[in-house]
């Protein structure tokens, strides 16, 4: 059963996406989301390969969270691979919030995460798995910053 804190953070996160998908076709990039739930499970979040994170505590912290591993609900045992260790069709990773996006090669997030360089801890909600990376840290590796 998925808690109503993750419902919340679904939610925020699709809204996200609308405020995304305008940012890049702005730029001439069309973003096209995989709607059904299925489909992002078994192939990604979008047909081109883009995966995009709603990243609410930015500008406060001063840190984007890179996910690795999510459960739907606290109670829930297991963690699954999420983020940049989920296994789909994502080599494109977009994360920030209404005043900044950052775009990274999920490539190099993934080696952030696996050097040891960065701490892997989990969430105050006890649903995330990830590191923070600090805000100029990443406008130092990102492909591109909107």
């Amino acid at each position: 059963m998925k808690s109503e804190y993750y419902q919340q953070k679904l939610n925020d996160g699709l809204l996200f996406q609308e405020h995304v998908r305008q940012k890049l076709f702005n730029r001439l990039c069309i973003l096209l989301d995989y709607c059904g739930v299925e489909e992002q499970n078994s192939i990604g979040e979008s047909l081109q390969g883009f995966e995009v994170k709603f990243d609410d505590m930015l500008h406060k912290t001063g840190n984007l969270w890179i996910e690795i591993a999510e459960k739907t609900n606290p109670n829930n045992e297991e963690y699954v691979s999420s983020g940049v260790f989920r296994k789909d069709n994502t080599w494109v990773y977009i994360i920030g919030d209404r005043k900044e996006l950052f775009v990274f090669s999920k490539k190099l997030l993934k080696r952030f995460a696996e050097s040891g360089k960065f701490e892997i801890r989990e969430n105050n909600m006890k649903t995330s798995r990830g590191f923070l990376l600090n805000k100029n840290i990443a406008e130092a590796y990102c492909e591109l910053k909107l």
